[in-house]
Order: C-alpha cells, then sequence, then structure tokens
C-alpha cells in the first residue's frame, strides 16, 4: 500500500480510523485497498495526493463498474429506489 500511494502505515491506520472501516460501507472484517483518483493518476499506481479513501474489495470493484462516475452512481440508486 505505501509503494503505490506513497502513504506511511501509521498514515493508512489513521485513514482507516477517521473512515470507521471501509470508506463506503464501514465494515472492518474484511481487507481494505487504498483507493485513488483514476484522473490525477491513471492506472493502478496513485500518488498520495489523489488517495480518495480505503475501501474493502466490494465496494472497490463497485466503483470500477460505475467507472467513477458520480452520474452513474446516482442513475444506479434511482433505479433501485424505483425497483423497490
Amino acid at each position: 500500500r505505501r509503494a503505490k500511494h506513497g502513504l506511511t502505515a501509521q498514515e493508512v491506520d489513521e485513514l482507516i480510523a477517521l473512515q470507521g472501516g471501509c470508506a463506503v460501507c464501514h465494515r472492518r472484517d474484511r481487507p481494505l485497498q487504498i483507493d485513488h483518483d483514476h484522473r490525477h493518476c491513471p492506472g493502478p499506481v496513485g500518488c498520495r495526493l489523489c488517495v480518495r479513501g480505503a475501501l474493502c474489495g466490494r465496494c472497490n470493484k463497485a466503483m470500477w463498474c460505475l467507472d467513477d462516475d458520480p452520474h452513474m452512481a446516482e442513475n444506479l440508486l434511482a433505479y433501485l429506489k424505483r425497483t423497490a
């Protein structure tokens, strides 16, 4: 995690504690991955300036499926509300 994003182990631990686990689902029982803004640093390696938070694999995959696009997330939420 540190090599990819320039964070120390203490910074990662502080980030996770501040978020209360995964930044999206707040679960603490899954391994977390550092999420970064791919518009700032394309590809799998980001810098400390583009770190957005720590996500569990499930939430990180959901972000990937939505292409980091807030409009896609809004569309998905509207769909779920319509069909609930």
